[in-house]
C-alpha cells in the first residue's frame, strides 16, 4: 500500500482534512505530522517571553522546551480525537517514543533543536498496518534532554524512510509565492535545483526556508510527489489529487 505523509501546519484545522483522510485511509498508509509554532509562540508571549528564530528555526531554551512539552500533546490529542470521532482508527505518538535517532544542532546558536539522523521505520510500519499515525515533532537525545524538531524536518525524514509516494505540506498559503503579500504570485512548479538560487535571491525566506529545503531533500532521496499547498480550504488533499487546486509542486529537473 502507498504511503502518504501530511505535514499539518499549526494554523490549519484538522477538520479541513478529516473527510480527505476518511476517503484515502483504505488506499494509503497515512502519517500526519503536526506543527504548532503559532500556539507555542502565543504561549511564550503569555509568559512574557519573546519568540526568536534563527534561519527559520525556533531558538529553543529550556523554558521553551517546557512550553512545547505542554502544547504539543494537546494538539496531538485534538487531531486524534477528531479522527476517532470520524471513525478513522488513529494513534498519536511523539519522537520521545524512540522512533527517532537525533542529531542536535549547535546548542549555542539554536538551543535545544535537533535534526533526525534515523527513523525507526519498523515501529511506524507496524502502527500503520492499523492506524493513521499522528506524530508530534519533539524528541529525546542520549543526554536525556528533550529537543525541539522542526515539523517540516520530521515530515521529510518520515517520508524518506517510509519510501512515501507523496509528501504534502499544508499551510495557510497556497504554495511558494514570488511576492509573500500576493497569493496570486504562486510558483506552481519548482525544480529542486532552483531552490538554492530562490533562497539566495530572497524569494524564499523565513520559515519557508526549512520547509523548502525539506522538500528538496525528499525529492533527492526518492519521494515521488512533494507539494506545498493551502490547508485552509475544505478537503484540500482531494482537490489536489483531482487537480482542482493551485499549489507548488517540487520536482527533480
Amino acid at each position: 500500500m502507498k504511503v502518504l505523509v501530511i505535514k499539518l501546519g499549526g494554523e490549519i484545522s484538522v477538520e479541513n482534512i478529516v473527510e480527505d483522510i476518511s476517503r484515502l485511509f483504505r488506499e494509503y498508509k497515512i502519517v500526519i505530522v503536526h506543527g504548532g509554532g503559532r500556539q507555542v509562540s502565543e504561549y511564550m508571549i503569555m509568559r512574557g517571553k519573546k519568540p526568536r528564530f534563527v534561519n527559520g528555526l525556533r531558538y529553543t531554551d529550556e523554558e521553551t522546551i517546557e512550553i512545547i512539552k505542554q502544547v504539543f500533546p494537546k494538539i496531538r490529542e485534538e487531531i486524534v480525537s477528531k479522527l476517532t470521532l470520524a471513525k478513522i482508527p488513529s494513534i498519536g505518538i511523539s519522537g520521545t517514543s524512540g522512533i527517532f535517532e537525533l542529531e542536535p544542532l549547535n546548542i549555542e546558536r539554536y538551543g535545544y533543536v535537533a535534526r533526525i539522523k534515523r527513523v525507526n521505520k519498523d515501529v511506524l510500519e507496524f502502527l500503520l498496518e492499523k492506524f493513521v499515525v499522528v506524530i508530534s515533532p519533539i524528541g529525546i537525545y542520549n543526554d536525556g534532554m528533550f529537543y525541539n524538531i522542526n515539523a517540516d524536518e520530521v515530515a521529510n525524514k518520515v517520508a524518506i524512510h517510509l519510501k512515501a509516494e507523496t509528501l504534502i505540506y499544508l499551510t495557510k498559503k497556497p504554495g511558494v509565492l514570488l511576492n509573500p503579500n500576493d497569493e496570486s504570485s504562486i510558483i506552481e512548479e519548482i525544480s529542486y535545483d532552483m531552490i538554492d538560487s530562490l533562497i539566495k535571491s530572497g524569494s524564499i525566506s523565513g520559515g519557508m526556508i526549512p520547509k523548502i529545503l525539506s522538500c528538496k531533500e525528499a525529492i533527492e532521496r526518492g519521494v515521488k510527489n512533494v507539494v506545498i499547498m493551502s490547508g485552509i480550504v475544505k478537503n484540500p488533499i482531494t482537490k489536489f489529487l483531482k487537480g482542482n487546486i493551485k499549489c507548488t509542486r517540487i520536482y527533480k529537473g
